[in-house]
């Protein structure tokens, strides 16, 4: 797996055979990447209760984790992670658990990203990521007339000739920020601010021959918050 012109990671194609049947979420998990790291926390998230593929309960299972890298905020510092995954016995998906300050297929975290957009230049972190947050603008820039035709009036009505900055910035006034856009974006549109991945995607097994129940989009129950959807339940309890 390696980086594409966008400053995401680029697939290769066996890495996509292996990787075609799993799920992301995102899920709030309260702390930094560097907590996170340093506690284990992946030990801490839980199943969710409903499957986000097929809707099926309790249908999930610890499935190990897999490990990635995201930088700290402010200080712009790499720190390696394991992200949680759970594999559903009803359909043939794992599901991983992304932490909420990670973006999806991108390297810097969100708090990080929504700085350099806002122009804060000489943050320490901004600066030391200066040259790979570039490439994240230009790829927001080549998708967002995509995710404006996606979005529609989820963020309410476009105004006439919106441009990029200006959608960006409606964007982050209606959520309150990257972290928690993201997370709406991905669990209620399949989608990010930079790009429409897979791993969002539901996957269709009804030519399978076995019947499959389907949640219906955005109704998924996970046992910690989805962040910036408002969606938990109670706390009988992501790659």
């Amino acid at each position: 797996m390696g980086q594409d012109r966008d400053g995401g990671w680029r697939i290769a194609p066996g890495e996509f055979l292996r990787l075609a049947e799993g799920v992301q979420i995102i899920v709030e998990v309260g702390i930094d990447p560097m907590s996170y790291a340093r506690e284990q926390y992946q030990r801490r998230v839980r199943a969710p209760t409903v499957c986000p593929n097929c809707g099926a309960a309790q249908a999930l299972e610890a499935h190990g984790y897999y490990l990635r890298w995201v930088t700290a905020a402010l200080c712009g510092l790499l720190v390696q992670i394991a992200v949680r995954r759970f594999l559903c016995r009803h359909c043939p998906v794992t599901v991983s658990c992304l932490p909420h300050f990670a973006q999806p297929y991108r390297l810097v975290c969100n708090e990080t990203t929504e700085a350099f957009f806002e122009g804060q230049t000489q943050r320490r972190d901004v600066e030391r990521w200066q040259e790979l947050l570039a490439r994240y603008r230009r790829a927001y820039a080549r998708f967002w007339r995509e995710l404006r035709a996606t979005c529609g009036a989820f963020f309410g009505r476009s105004p006439p000739r919106e441009q990029p900055p200006g959608f960006w910035r409606r964007i982050m006034d209606a959520c309150g920020g990257l972290t928690a856009a993201t997370g709406r974006l991905v669990h209620a549109l399949g989608v990010t601010p930079f790009g429409r991945y897979r791993c969002h995607q539901r996957r269709d097994f009804s030519g399978s021959g076995r019947k499959r129940s389907r949640a219906a989009p955005g109704r998924s129950t996970p046992t910690q918050p989805v962040y910036g959807t408002g969606v938990a339940t109670p706390q009988c309890s992501r790659a």
